[in-house]
């Protein structure tokens, strides 16, 4: 049995610790998209167009917070940190529950508001790459 709970404690310590990561590449990128004032310029941001951006804030950091405390819950034996884990989660399922009734309640405006994202996301692409080579020629 010990060789099972061993095996449950790192296969949780590297699935938290890789979502721990996701989570720090959200945060750190959505930062940047809100902070880079040539992507501000570039879309010509109004404060609703940085609404996308700030949701992609707090997605990164409440990832990386649950991924912390699934980590150090799952290496240190932790019952409060895996209690406050799986609160953590449980309550992303209920937002998701609720977001997916909205979605289907709301559908037309759900459409409209994907055709905008998908333009930024365009834009964003395009600026990206354009700068990736401007910094290999350059």
């Amino acid at each position: 049995m010990a060789g099972v709970s061993s095996c449950m404690k790192y296969s949780m310590f590297i699935f938290n610790f890789l979502f721990w990561i996701i989570g720090c590449l959200i945060l750190g990128i959505s930062i940047w998209i809100r902070v880079s004032k040539d992507i501000q310029e570039e879309f010509k941001t109004e404060s609703s167009m940085l609404s996308p951006v700030n949701l992609l804030i707090a997605v990164g950091s409440v990832i990386m917070v649950l991924g912390f405390l699934g980590c150090c819950g799952a290496m240190k034996e932790s019952q409060c940190m895996l209690l406050l884990f799986f609160i953590g989660l449980l309550m992303i399922l209920l937002l998701q529950i609720v977001a997916g009734i909205l979605g289907a309640v709301y559908t037309s405006q759900v459409f409209h508001s994907s055709i905008l994202l998908s333009y930024v996301v365009i834009k964003l692409h395009r600026l990206i790459v354009s700068s990736v080579y401007l910094q290999i020629e350059g």
